[in-house]
């Protein structure tokens, strides 16, 4: 906990600090998909990430980054996005999570960044990086997590041009 003497300011998440936390929350939404377990291979992949951002700021409310696969050559397993001609049976992954931040100095603790404090020490105004305990933090608003996979694989299958011939 900081001094008496010692200020902490509640001050904007810089754009580092905010990818740190948008990436922890990724890790955490796939880490508990099955389809990103170790026994999994992929022959033939696509993907879109895609990072929307709705800020408290009247010039400039919403942001959106994209990016997506995009291979060297048609032998890497990564594919363009959308997959070029899927498979009649390919399966489709759509996971969003959504995250409400309240307090910059909360979700920095939350999620293991230091907090600024400034301090005079001999006259002079320092700043000191400070890792604080989780249990410290009021509570604040939870992900949501969605999870739209199998409208994904619905419309990827009706895409596939790999029909198999019916048996008769």
């Amino acid at each position: 906990m900081p001094l008496s003497s010692e200020t902490i300011r509640n001050k904007p998440l810089s754009g580092p600090e905010l990818i740190e936390i948008i990436l922890k929350g990724t890790r955490e939404l796939l880490a508990r998909d099955g389809m990103f377990a170790t026994h999994v291979g992929y022959g033939r992949v696509a993907f879109r990430v895609r990072v929307e951002l709705e800020m408290d700021n009247l010039t400039y409310p919403h942001h959106s980054a994209q990016g997506t696969s995009s291979p060297a050559n048609t032998e890497e397993a990564a594919q363009t996005f959308p997959l070029p001609e899927p498979a009649e049976d390919s399966v489709a992954l759509d996971l969003e999570r959504s995250q409400q931040i309240t307090s910059p100095n909360a979700t920095r603790i939350l999620n293991d960044l230091p907090v600024q404090v400034q301090a005079v020490e001999g006259g002079r105004l320092v700043t000191h990086d400070l890792v604080y305990s989780k249990e410290d933090v009021p509570e604040q608003p939870a992900p949501t997590d969605l999870d739209r996979s199998q409208e994904a694989t619905s419309k990827i299958q009706g895409r596939s041009h790999h029909k198999k011939p019916k048996e008769g």
